[in-house]
Formats: C-alpha cells, sequence, structure tokens
C-alpha cells in the first residue's frame, strides 16, 4: 500500500513547499520511503532527506537503523495486535456463552407467555413424588435385574476367593506335615548312626582323626553291627 501511494505521488508530482516541488517526491525510492515514513508518523523530509542531500548528516549508520525499523516495526506491530486478539477470544467467548443463555431464557419466557394458563398449571409442577419402591413399572424390574446381575457376578467371585483360600490352607498342612516327617526321619537317622556307631566323615573332621582307620574295621565288628541294628529295629517296632 505504501509503495501504490508514492508511486501515485511521484507520477503526479503535485505535492508541493514553499520553495517548490518538494524534493521528497522528485525520485521512486524516495517517495515510496516517504510514504512508509508518514505512515509511521515520522518526519522523514526534514529529518533525512534534506540532511542526505546537503551531506550534512553525521552517521552513515542511521540508515541502516532506519530501514531496519521500517522493516521490523510492521512485523513486532502485526504480532501485538495479534497476541491482543487472541487473548479477547476467552472473553469473548464467555460473553457469547452468557447471552446465548440470555437469549434461551427470553424465548422460554415468551413462549410461556404465549400458552394458555390451564396447560401450564398441569405441566408446571413444583413437586415431584417418587416411588422407588413401587411395583408394576418398567424401570423398577431393570433395576431389579441389573441389581440381580451385579450380585450373582460379587457372589461368583466370593466362592472362587472361598475355594483359593480352602486350597492355600490345606496346601500350608501338606508343607507342615512333609516338614515333620523331614525333622522325624532326621532324628531317626542320626539315632541310628549313634546306635550303629558308624563314623562319618565330618566326625573325623571335627575330631581330628583319620577316615580310612575307621574304615578298616575286621569283619566281626561289621556283624556286631549287623545285631546291634536288628535289636534296635525291633525295639522300635514293637512300640
Amino acid at each position: 500500500m505504501p509503495s501504490i501511494i508514492g508511486l501515485h505521488i511521484w507520477s503526479l508530482k503535485k505535492t508541493t513547499t514553499a520553495t517548490g516541488y518538494s524534493t521528497a517526491y522528485s525520485r521512486i525510492f524516495p517517495s515510496v520511503l516517504k510514504s512508509l515514513m508518514m505512515m509511521l508518523e515520522l518526519d522523514y523530509t526534514t529529518t533525512f532527506h534534506n540532511l542526505f542531500l546537503e551531506n550534512t548528516i553525521t552517521y552513515t549508520a542511521v540508515y541502516i537503523i532506519l530501514i531496519l525499523y521500517v522493516i521490523l516495526m510492521p512485523f513486532l506491530l502485526m504480532n501485538l495486535l495479534i497476541g491482543l486478539a487472541v487473548g479477547d477470544i476467552e472473553s469473548i467467548q464467555k460473553n457469547a456463552g452468557l447471552k446465548r443463555l440470555t437469549m434461551q431464557v427470553t424465548s422460554h419466557t415468551s413462549i410461556e407467555r404465549m400458552l394458555p394458563k390451564r396447560l401450564l398449571r398441569r405441566f408446571n409442577k413444583e413437586t415431584y413424588r417418587v416411588f422407588p419402591n413401587e411395583k408394576g413399572k418398567c424401570s423398577s424390574s431393570i433395576m431389579k435385574q441389573s441389581q440381580l446381575s451385579n450380585y450373582d457376578k460379587f457372589q461368583n467371585i466370593e466362592i472362587s476367593a472361598d475355594k483359593i483360600d480352602w486350597e492355600m490352607r490345606k496346601q500350608n498342612q501338606r508343607l507342615k506335615s512333609i516338614q515333620s516327617m523331614m525333622e522325624s526321619q532326621q532324628e531317626m537317622i542320626r539315632m541310628i548312626t549313634q546306635k550303629m556307631e558308624i563314623c562319618t566323615e565330618d566326625d573325623f573332621v571335627d575330631e581330628g582323626e583319620n577316615f580310612t582307620e575307621c574304615m578298616g574295621t575286621d569283619l566281626s565288628n561289621g556283624e556286631n553291627q549287623v545285631k546291634r541294628w536288628k535289636s534296635f529295629v525291633e525295639k522300635k517296632v514293637k512300640k
């Protein structure tokens, strides 16, 4: 838009000053730049253009800053306006919702005013009586069926849980009985070894004796051990 305005003014060259035609519109580029500065409300002619023609400007970097300002400022302003618009959307939505409710209320009230009073008295009731235990209604039957189905599900779950608990207790009892039997057998084996005077390798290690000395026994000692074993077993059977 500024470029169109600048080109139009440059083509007409109707803008004049006290000394004649304005030098800002003598060429295409200064004309477009002047239009841009007018949109930003800057006096480009006296501040930049005349100083450039007279070659009295102090720093040449001023034009670089001016060009960056002209390029960046529209983007910044546009982003600022978009941010403000996005922030206002939420408040606009709330106001629209409230306005919609008010319009619904006004429409309902206007419709009620148009209806006869007898019809309104029949349908508009201040209190409602509800009988939840009343029989012979479809809703009550549906509710009962749903409750019965839920009760059956919970009952099945409880039965399965009881079965699992009973099996666990049974397994614990079996484990305890097996443990007691193993302990009794271990005690019996220990007593048999003591009665038969059987030497073990652990005993020799503890007492510091040689295992080969005990293994080199006579046949008579073996027969005596067999007799002792038979007498011990007979005593246990009698008990």
